[in-house]
């Protein structure tokens, strides 16, 4: 990778990392406040509309699709058509999260019978009266999507630093002081301001790194071919996110305490995953638009090995390490008997979790480049069989054993390997 490349990875490594960390406190706070009893499960189910919208939207997608074109254009002086077309974007998607998040309002009782059909019914309409607390918080991420395009394409990353900082930082103090007189509608409302914090965030760096607004271009070819190509990618994680979705719902079926269960050991693996494959995908996006305008195939070959290679060195011993040490973290900070059946769910998500991690980081990787490259239906193919046949390996262990089995079978087919 080149010298700036590795130093805007470097940036982004140590800012995931306080954000990841912050992350892990975040849920730490809120287990102190609520228990893993099952207290904190309604809040959990209701924050995965929001994570849903973010990792759909804000998380990649947009700039992985958008920030070639804003290179390419830039790069050929064509500065106001690059403005126009992220105008466009802003109306288009300011648009699309304000219907999100009416309709979060309006479906909200729905919602909590599709996320958490295992809970009671007094946690349901929990969920549902916390859904449309969480609705605006879409706003927010609709403008960090928007606004990282143009950050991105200028390689500033200030905001894909910070913002996420703040975001967690908000969560955690609403729940340390308003947790006992608003209970769990603290934490939502902590969500709410740090996705609306994260948004002006991101809107001042896109501001400071010269982004002004323009007329709309929507007839634009450019753009009709970059929504076109945002399609196949945003379906692809789409079916991972109904993956997901539907473990959350499973696990409200085991018993009070198990989502937050599963939440924490999605949450540790996210730390490895951010802190090297998202930072490394984040700052290698340009790059590698730049050097294929440069350089050719020949130079995004180079980049390609060097970005790949390292994401999968750098996950390798985080999965074996973390997998053979998962029972430790179960009763160190939740307080879960590892013996239990939310403790041994959590030990047993979370090594299916870990033993996957370098193929993750190397997909995320490998999406950035080829979207760099301007290839939109690569990475989607692979990311959906990838989890199709995650889930079906372990479907009939996970129905006749439990997670447990699930686990088992991962250990085996990893000696067999």
């Amino acid at each position: 990778m080149s010298g700036q490349a590795v130093r805007n990875s470097a940036l982004l490594s140590a800012a995931a990392l306080a954000s990841r960390l912050l992350g892990w406190v975040r849920l730490i706070v809120l287990v102190a406040a609520f228990g893993a009893d099952g207290r904190l499960d309604p809040y959990l189910a209701a924050f995965k509309v929001p994570d849903i919208i973010y990792q759909l939207i804000a998380a990649g997608p947009l700039s992985s699709v958008l920030v070639p074109l804003v290179v390419r254009l830039r790069s050929e002086g064509d500065e106001l058509r690059a403005r126009r077309i992220v105008s466009a974007i802003f109306l288009i998607f300011g648009v699309l999260a304000f219907v999100i998040a009416v309709a979060a309002l309006l479906l909200a009782a729905g919602l909590a019978e599709l996320l958490a059909p295992g809970i009671s019914a007094a946690q349901r309409e929990e969920v549902a009266q916390l859904s449309r607390i969480l609705a605006p918080s879409s706003l927010g991420l609709g403008i960090v999507a928007v606004a990282s395009v143009w950050t991105a394409a200028n390689e500033r990353f200030l905001a894909a630093s910070i913002g996420p900082i703040v975001y967690n930082l908000s969560v955690i103090l609403f729940t340390l002081f308003g947790a006992e007189r608003f209970g769990t509608v603290a934490a939502a409302l902590g969500t709410v301001v740090g996705a609306l914090l994260f948004g002006v965030i991101a809107i001042a760096d896109a501001r400071l790194g010269g982004l002004r607004l323009a007329r709309p271009s929507l007839k634009d070819p450019l753009l009709l071919g970059s929504l076109g190509a945002l399609a196949p990618r945003i379906s692809g994680l789409l079916v991972v996110q109904i993956v997901l979705t539907g473990l959350v719902a499973l696990a409200s079926t085991l018993g009070p305490g198990s989502i937050t269960a599963w939440t924490y050991a999605l949450s540790l693996v996210q730390l490895p995953l951010a802190m090297v494959a998202g930072s490394i995908g984040t700052a290698i996006l340009p790059v590698a638009a730049r050097v294929l305008n440069v350089e050719g195939p020949t130079g995004l070959l180079r980049v390609t090995r060097s970005a790949l290679g390292a994401a999968i060195w750098m996950l390798l011993p985080v999965a074996v390490i973390g997998a053979a040490l998962a029972t430790n973290p179960v009763g160190l900070v939740l307080g879960i008997s590892p013996g239990s059946p939310v403790g041994a769910f959590l030990f047993s998500g979370l090594s299916l979790l870990l033993f996957s991690l370098p193929i993750q980081g190397a997909t995320s990787v490998a999406t950035r480049l080829c979207y760099g490259a301007g290839d939109t239906r690569g990475p989607v193919g692979s990311s959906v069989v990838g989890s199709i046949l995650i889930a079906l390996s372990a479907a009939p262990f996970v129905a006749t054993f439990g997670f447990a089995g699930a686990t088992r079978n991962f250990y085996r087919t990893s000696a067999a390997a």
